[in-house]
C-alpha cells in the first residue's frame, strides 16, 4: 500500500479560509507544508482538520548518503577521551547507553563522540537526534526524516513502526540519541528498528537490558577537571589556588557541572579561596554555588532563567526564550548562562539540568510564559522551531492550567497545533491537544473543547484508530451541534462519514472533497454514487492513474463501494520484553467501516509458533467490531516473528499484520522501581501531600534492598523503620513501597533525592523528588460598590463604562508595592479576547487614559480606592440594541516591581511575595444601558 498525501493548510490568523463552491469545501489561504500517512489526506484550518484519501505510489525516497544531522561542532572543549573510547570500541558489536544524572556530561560525550573518526566512518553517515521530552514515537519520526523524505513536494511522510523498521533495515549509519528517558520496551524498540547500524542513547537511569553495553558515566579525572576549571576561570591556577581547586575536585567527585559553575561563580567576582572551602561544607555544593552565581546575575538573565523555570526544564530555543522573557539578544545570554553551568545546551535549544537547584528562588509566572509562548507561535514562521519546543509547550500549557488561566493555555494550545502537525510529531501534538483538551474543559469553553475534540479524533482516524476516531468526532459533532458552531460542524460530519462509509477522492490538484452543506436535499454521497454509475455504464475503469511528470509519484484515486470493508486499528503488533515462560497478549480491533455485512472466515499467525491468536470475530454488520488477542509465550530469548492474517469477505483485501515479539532473559537478581521520579506538583504552604515509589524483583533470585535514604530536608519518610523492614528481602516478583512525605514549610520549588540502594545486577537507583510550593494570598481585593454604566462618547470610540469602588488588604507580614496594575476579566464568553485594560474617559480632552494606583500598602493595611472607571468598547459588542445589559467582570491586581530593589520577575513584574492566582476580587456585575450613536 502507498502512503497518502495530506495537505495541511493554517488557517485563523494565518490566511486559511473556507468558501462553498457546490457540493465541495475548497480551501484558501497558503499551503505551508504536507503530511502523509496511511491512507489519508489531512488538511487543517480553522475549523478543525479535514480527511480525504489519495493514494500514492512509492511515497518516499532516500536522502543523500552520507546524511550528517549533527550539533555544531564545540572548539576547544575538554575532551572525556575515554568514554569516548569504551563508546567505539562496543558500538560495533551492540547497542550503547551512557547512564549519569543531568550534569555528569553525557551531552558533552555525544558532542566529542559525533566527530570522533570510530562514529564518522560508518557509511551511510551520522544522525544525532534530541529525545528530551518526546514520546517514542516522535523519536521515531526525528531518526526517519534524518534519512528519507516523501517524494510529494512540500510533504513530510509521518512515519509507522512497522514502516520504520523496513526503511532503516539496511541503512548502515551511526544513530545516536541524547535523552532517552523512555520505557526499557521503547528502547528495544528503536533498537530494532536501528539494527542495520550502531545504535547509542544516553538516559537518566538504565534502560537498556537486553544485549548491549551499558557505560556509568564517571566524573572527570582530575588532570581533565583542571583544565575545565581553568578554561572556564579564564586563567591559570597555581600555588594556594591549586590545593584549593584540588580539594573541591576530589570533593565533588570530577562532577562537571559542579565544576564549571565554580569556576564561572569565581569568573564572577567570588574569591576562589574563601569560596571552594564554603562550598565543601555545604550538604550541596552545586545548590551553594548556585547560589553565589545568583547573586551576580542581571534582570535580563533571570528573566531569561524565570521563562525556563517555568516550563520545568524542558528545552526552548532562544527565539522563543527571548520573546517571552522580553529580552532582546537572548542567545549570546543563554550562551553565556550555558558556559556558567546554569544551563545545558539541547541544540539549538537550552534547558535547566533535571538536577539544577537554580530553580530554587526564582519567581515564575506560567499564565504569563503560556501568553508569551503563544504569542511566539503565532509571528514565528519556522514550523520546526515550534516542534522543537513540544515538550515545554506541553509544560507551560499545564502550568498555566493549574493556575487556573485556562484562556492562556487554550491560546497555546491553538497556536502552536499547526506547526506541530506539520512537524510529523503527533506524539507532542497529540499531548498538545489533551491539555488544551483538559483546559477548555475546566474553563466550561465550548467552543475550543470542540474543536479540541474534533482535532483528536481527526488524529485518531489518520492513525486508523478507527473507535477513538468514532468517539472524539461524535462528541465533538454533539458540542458544535448544540453551540451553532455550523463551520465546524460540517468538517467534523465530514470526518465522521469517513468511517461509514468512505468517501470518494480526488487527485491532489484538486480541492478535497468534504462535506457539503445539505441546502439541495440530496447528500454528497449519493451524487458520488450517481457519478459512479455513470462512470461504469461508460465501461471506464474504476480506478484512474493520474501521472504528475517523471518525477512524481503516482498517484491512484479510488472509489469506495457501498458494500462492507474491515480495517484493523493497527498496522503492526509488538510485544516486547516478555521474559521467558512468561504469556503476554496484544488485541486488535476489526471494524466494519462499510455499507454491508463482513464475513470473517480465518484468523490465523503465520510464523513462529511462539505466537498464537484467539478469536470469536464471525460475521459484522456495518459499523460492528471484534477483538482479535494475539499472544506470545516464548521458551527462548530473542526475537520472534509472525504475520496475523485475516481472510473476510469484505470488499477490500485480506488483512495481514506484521507481529514481532521479543523474549528477554533477565538478570538473575533484577529490581525495577515505579515511578523513576516523584513529582508532588502545587502544594499549599503548610500542606501536606504525600506519594509512593514501590519496588519490584524482577529477577530470579532473593534480593535485598540494603539502603534507603533520602537527600533534602524537604522531603521525609514517616514510616522508615516499618518499609525498611518490610522491603528489607524480596523474592521473585514480590514488590514493597516507599512512601514520602513533602515538608511545604517554605515557598519555592523544592527538590530532593530518594537514593534506594539494593543487591540487584543492575545499577542502584536515584529518584527525583520534586514539587512547588505556593505562597499564601497576600492581596485580598474586595469590589465594595458599583454603578450602573452609561454610554458615553470618545475620540476613538463609543465605550460604555461603569465605577466601582475597591478595596484592597495586606495580609502578607511585609509591606507591599511599589504599583499596582489594574486589569479588568471579562466573563461573558462573546468575545474572544478575555482581558481589556480598565479605562477612564478624559472629560477635558476626550481620550481613555489607564489609571493605574500608585503607593505601597504595609502589613494588615487595607486601601481604598474610589471612582474606578471599568470601560467596554462598544465596538466589541456590535450586536447590542439599544437597551439594558449586564456583564459579569473581575478584577485582578498585578504588583509591578520591576524597579524593586532585588526582586526580579519576568514581565509582567511582581513582587516574589504575590500570589497572583488569588489577588483577583469575585466575580461582580455591571448593568449597562447600551446608547446607539450615530
Amino acid at each position: 500500500m502507498g502512503a497518502v498525501l495530506c495537505g495541511i493548510v493554517e488557517g485563523g490568523d494565518r490566511g486559511g479560509r473556507i468558501t462553498d463552491r457546490g457540493n465541495q469545501i475548497h480551501i484558501g489561504g497558503d499551503v505551508t507544508g504536507q503530511v502523509a500517512i496511511g491512507d489519508f489526506v489531512y488538511q487543517a484550518h480553522a475549523p478543525g482538520g479535514v480527511i480525504n484519501q489519495i493514494v500514492v505510489t512509492e511515497p518516499i525516497r532516500a536522502l543523500p548518503r552520507p546524511v550528517d544531522v549533527r550539533p555544531r561542532a564545540r572548539r576547544g572543549q575538554v575532551e572525556r577521551t575515554s568514554a569516548v573510547a569504551d563508546v567505539t570500541a562496543a558500538v560495533d558489536q551492540e547497542p550503547v547507553q551512557i547512564i549519569a544524572r543531568d550534569g555528569w556530561g553525557k551531552t558533552s560525550v555525544i558532542a566529542q563522540l559525533a566527530y570522533d573518526p570510530g562514529i564518522e566512518r560508518y557509511r551511510d553517515g551520522i544522525a544525532v537526534i534530541s529525545g528530551w521530552g518526546l514520546p517514542v514515537e516522535d523519536v521515531e519520526q526525528a531518526i526517519f526524516d534524518a534519512f528519507y523524505e516523501s517524494t510529494l513536494p512540500d510533504t513530510v511522510h509521518k512515519v509507522t513502526p512497522g514502516q520504520l523498521r523496513t526503511s532503516l533495515g539496511n541503512v548502515e549509519a551511526a544513530i545516536i540519541v541524547d535523552d532517552l528517558d523512555v520505557p526499557r520496551q521503547h528502547v528495544d524498540r528503536l533498537i530494532d528498528a536501528c539494527a542495520g547500524g550502531g545504535f547509542i542513547s544516553t538516559a537518566s537511569t538504565q534502560t537498556l537490558w537486553s544485549d548491549g553495553t551499558v557505560i556509568d558515566l564517571d566524573g572527570m579525572n582530575e588532570t581533565d577537571a583542571l583544565s575545565l576549571f581553568e578554561q572556564r576561570l579564564g586563567r591559570a591556577i597555581d600555588g594556594a589556588e591549586l590545593a584549593a581547586v584540588t580539594s573541591f575536585i576530589a570533593h565533588i567527585r570530577g562532577y562537571p557541572m559542579a565544576i564549571v559553575a565554580a569556576a564561572s561563580a569565581a569568573r564572577r567576582g567570588s574569591a576562589l579561596i574563601d569560596m571552594l572551602p564554603r562550598l565543601m561544607s555545604a550538604p550541596d555544593p552545586v545548590a551553594a554555588v548556585h547560589e553565589e552565581i545568583a547573586a551576580t546575575l542581571t534582570l535580563a538573565e533571570t528573566r531569561l532563567l524565570s521563562v525556563l523555570a517555568a516550563v520545568k526544564g524542558d528545552p526552548l530555543p532562544p527565539e522563543a526564550v527571548g520573546r517571552t522573557a522580553g529580552v532582546d539578544g537572548a542567545d549570546t545570554l543563554l550562551e553565556g548562562l550555558r558556559s556558567d553551568g546554569l544551563i545545558e545546551a539541547a541544540s539549538p535549544r537550552y534547558r535547566f539540568p533535571r538536577s539544577s537547584s537554580a530553580l530554587l528562588d526564582l519567581s515564575v509566572d506560567g499564565p504569563a510564559t503560556a501568553r508569551g509562548l503563544a504569542a511566539w507561535c503565532d509571528t514565528e514562521s519556522d514550523s520546526k522551531l515550534i516542534a522543537a519546543a513540544g515538550p515545554a509547550i506541553v509544560s507551560a500549557i499545564r502550568s498555566a492550567a493549574q493556575d487556573q488561566d485556562y484562556a492562556a493555555a487554550m491560546a497555546l494550545g491553538r497556536s502552536a497545533d499547526a506547526a506541530l502537525s506539520l512537524s510529523g510529531r503527533w506524539g507532542v501534538w497529540g499531548q498538545v491537544l489533551d491539555a488544551t483538551k483538559e483546559a477548555a474543559t475546566a474553563a466550561m469553553d465550548p467552543f475550543v473543547e470542540g474543536w479540541s475534540l474534533h482535532q483528536l479524533g481527526t488524529r485518531a482516524l489518520a492513525e486508523q484508530r478507527n473507535a477513538d476516531a468514532l468517539d472524539m468526532l461524535g462528541r465533538a459533532a454533539d458540542i458544535r451541534r448544540q453551540i451553532g458552531d455550523d463551520a465546524g460542524l460540517e468538517v467534523t460530519e465530514h470526518n465522521l462519514s469517513l468511517l461509514n462509509p468512505p468517501p470518494a477522492v480526488v487527485p491532489p490538484d484538486s480541492p478535497p472533497p468534504a462535506t457539503p452543506p445539505s441546502s439541495s436535499g440530496i447528500p454528497w454521497w449519493a451524487w458520488t454514487m450517481i457519478v459512479v454509475g455513470l462512470l461504469a455504464i461508460a465501461g471506464i475503469a474504476g480506478f484512474i492513474v493520474v501521472s504528475q511528470g517523471s518525477d512524481d509519484p503516482t498517484v491512484v484515486t479510488t472509489v469506495a463501494v457501498r458494500n462492507g470493508e474491515l480495517v484493523p486499528t493497527t498496522d503492526v503488533i509488538e510485544i516486547f520484553n516478555v521474559p521467558l515462560g512468561e504469556s503476554v497478549s496484544s488485541e486488535v480491533e476489526l471494524i466494519n467501516v462499510g455499507e454491508g455485512s463482513v464475513d470473517i472466515n480465518n484468523v490465523a499467525a503465520v510464523g513462529d509458533s511462539s505466537i498464537t491468536t484467539a478469536s470469536d470475530c464471525r460475521s459484522l454488520e456495518p459499523g460492528g467490531s471484534c477483538l482479535v488477542t494475539v499472544t506470545f509465550s516464548p521458551a527462548a530469548a530473542g526475537e520472534f516473528q509472525a504475520v496475523l492474517v485475516v481472510e473476510h469477505s469484505g470488499v477490500n483485501s485480506d488483512i495481514t499484520i506484521p507481529v514481532v515479539g521479543i523474549a528477554i532473559d533477565p538478570p538473575e537478581a533484577f529490581v525495577s522501581v515505579n515511578p523513576i521520579n516523584l513529582d508532588f506538583g502545587v502544594v499549599p504552604l503548610g500542606g501536606g501531600d504525600s506519594g509512593s515509589v514501590e519496588i519490584t524483583n524482577g529477577g530470579n533470585v532473593d534480593v535485598r534492598i540494603d539502603d534507603i535514604r533520602i537527600d533534602s530536608d524537604f522531603f521525609v519518610r514517616d514510616n522508615a523503620s516499618e518499609e525498611d523492614r518490610r522491603c528489607a528481602s524480596l523474592s521473585r516478583g514480590e514488590s514493597c513501597t516507599i512512601d514520602v512525605a513533602i515538608i511545604a514549610a517554605e515557598p519555592g520549588i523544592l527538590a530532593g533525592t530518594l537514593m534506594i540502594g539494593h543487591t540487584g545486577e543492575n545499577p542502584p537507583f536515584e529518584i527525583r523528588l520534586s514539587g512547588v510550593v505556593l505562597e499564601p494570598a497576600n492581596l485580598v481585593i474586595e469590589i465594595l460598590e458599583t454603578s450602573d454604566a452609561t454610554s458615553i462618547h470618545s475620540a476613538a470610540d463609543s465605550v460604555t463604562t461603569g465605577t466601582v469602588t475597591v478595596a484592597i488588604t495586606n495580609t502578607g507580614q511585609t509591606a507591599t508595592g511599589n504599583a499596582f496594575e489594574w486589569r479588568i476579566e471579562r466573563l461573558d464568553p462573546k468575545v474572544e479576547d478575555s482581558w481589556i485594560p480598565t479605562v477612564t474617559f478624559n472629560e477635558e480632552n476626550g481620550e481613555l487614559a489607564s489609571i493605574p494606583f500608585e503607593g505601597s500598602i504595609g502589613p494588615g493595611e487595607t486601601v481604598i480606592i474610589e471612582d474606578v472607571n471599568i470601560g467596554f468598547p462598544n465596538s466589541d459588542y456590535p450586536s447590542l440594541t439599544e437597551g439594558f445589559t449586564t456583564f459579569t467582570t473581575q478584577i485582578r491586581a498585578e504588583v509591578d516591581s520591576c524597579f524593586g530593589e532585588g526582586v526580579i520577575a519576568i514581565p509582567p513584574c511582581r513582587i516574589a511575595e504575590s500570589n497572583e492566582e488569588d489577588n483577583v476580587s469575585q466575580p461582580f456585575k455591571i448593568q449597562i444601558f447600551r446608547t446607539v450613536i450615530d
